[in-house]
């Protein structure tokens, strides 16, 4: 499985889709807590079988920040 890096992070180097575990190490939260938030409806994803994957864009969206929200 790829390790996802500081520098090699960004939406032109995420796969298609991404498995559960990649996502918990892209976004540094422990994999418990990634399924809790696919359950709860926080992250959408697909199922695919017992197979869950996360779109891109969802990914894109979760790490997108909005300027307005941060203070100077």
């Amino acid at each position: 499985m790829k390790e996802y890096k500081d520098d090699a992070i960004g939406p032109e180097n995420l796969p298609p889709v991404l498995k559960v575990k990649e996502l918990s190490q892209l976004l540094r939260i422990p994999l418990t807590r990634t399924y809790e938030l696919i359950e709860r409806g926080e992250i959408p994803c697909i199922r695919l079988g017992r197979s869950i994957r996360i779109p891109r864009s969802v990914v894109i969206k979760l790490l997108d920040v909005d300027s307005s929200n941060r203070e100077d």
